[in-house]
């Protein structure tokens, strides 16, 4: 599982070693409320130095055939271990997944929730017609397009939070904001990070994924000024906050894909059953809609919570050079 993916969502993908140097990938998906993983043909690269970007995962074998492996998560490494101890592997630390750090919602987060509700009936519709959000839009129906509105902002502020701690150039910005995917590698290259230009580079951010409309969600082709815009050497720090900033964009094209993948599932189980009764029974699943909806809102608080820090930090620095001052400036009315 990669460590960057822990932060920042609540049922991360976890990778399988296939092979000497790719990794391939497991999507989450619910079913008889328990969380289990299911490979898709997404592979990532895997090399020695990608290894500090993982932490090992315990699974078990749900289901097997020469095509489809499913699988559930009942531990992760204790990330505390030396990574270079030679333990064997029935000595390893194995984390309950149930023990992740748990964030409260506040009383403002939990009133937004009949909005989100709206909010995830919409992405659902867009996911049963394609034309949906394109209709609502041209016809201003208030009943979705408000709420959508209203989770939009919530994510818009969040984003606004993060431009104001840091210091990116546009080119990387945009960037963010066009790609729906990042991944991270380590690189070895001693330049100056090509988002902010204050420290130097320690990990390569390389983007990807289909552009799509902001509005409608449909997939639309890059530019060609975006498409060489995609793999940006940077800092440790501008590494884990656009991971979020990237999160945080692009949070209703991610709940979509989620939408669809789910829709997608129904209908290949269930061929027959009507689009109006998919839409009603996902509606009625309160367990998935309630595990989104905290998803969302605990990175909301993270990124809260690092605004938060950033300010203290940037405040305690204002007060110590003040007192930093003061103390001079007694010291010359002395002598």
């Amino acid at each position: 599982m990669a460590k960057k993916d822990m932060d920042m969502m609540d049922h991360p993908p976890i990778w399988r070693i296939d092979g000497k140097s790719l990794l391939q990938k497991f999507q989450a998906f619910e079913k008889d409320g328990k969380t289990l993983y299911r490979n898709i043909s997404t592979y990532s690269g895997w090399t020695s130095q990608a290894k500090a970007l993982y932490v090992g995962v315990k699974v078990t074998f749900v289901f097997q055939s020469r095509y489809d492996t499913v699988v559930e998560m009942v531990g992760i490494k204790n990330q505390e271990e030396d990574e270079s101890s030679n333990d064997k592997p029935e000595e390893v630390v194995w984390v309950s997944k149930n023990q992740q750090q748990d964030y409260e919602i506040s009383e403002e987060l939990r009133s937004h929730m009949p909005d989100f509700e709206i909010y995830l009936q919409t992405l659902i519709s867009q996911a049963l017609d394609n034309n949906f959000l394109k209709e609502i839009y041209e016809e201003n129906d208030d009943y979705f397009v408000e709420r959508v509105k209203i989770i939009d902002e919530l994510a818009e502020e969040r984003k606004r939070k993060i431009l104001e701690i840091v210091q990116w150039n546009d080119k990387f910005r945009n960037s963010l904001d066009t790609w729906p995917c990042i991944n991270v590698m380590i690189t070895k290259n001693a330049d100056m990070c090509q988002a902010c230009s204050n420290q130097p580079a320690t990990k390569l951010s390389q983007l990807y994924g289909q552009p799509y409309n902001q509005e409608t969600l449909r997939s639309r082709e890059p530019m060609p000024s975006e498409v060489d815009t995609k793999n940006y050497e940077v800092c440790d720090r501008c590494s884990n906050l656009s991971q979020m900033y990237n999160k945080v964009s692009h949070q209703k094209y991610d709940y979509y894909s989620q939408c669809k993948s789910t829709v997608t599932n129904t209908r290949v189980t269930h061929p027959s059953k009507h689009t109006t009764t998919i839409l009603r029974d996902l509606l009625a699943n309160d367990h998935w809609i309630m595990g989104l909806f905290r998803s969302m809102c605990t990175t909301w608080i993270k990124v809260d919570r690092l605004y938060q820090e950033e300010l203290n930090v940037k405040n305690d620095g204002a007060e110590a050079e003040a007192s930093k001052e003061e103390s001079s400036e007694a010291t010359e009315t002395a002598t």
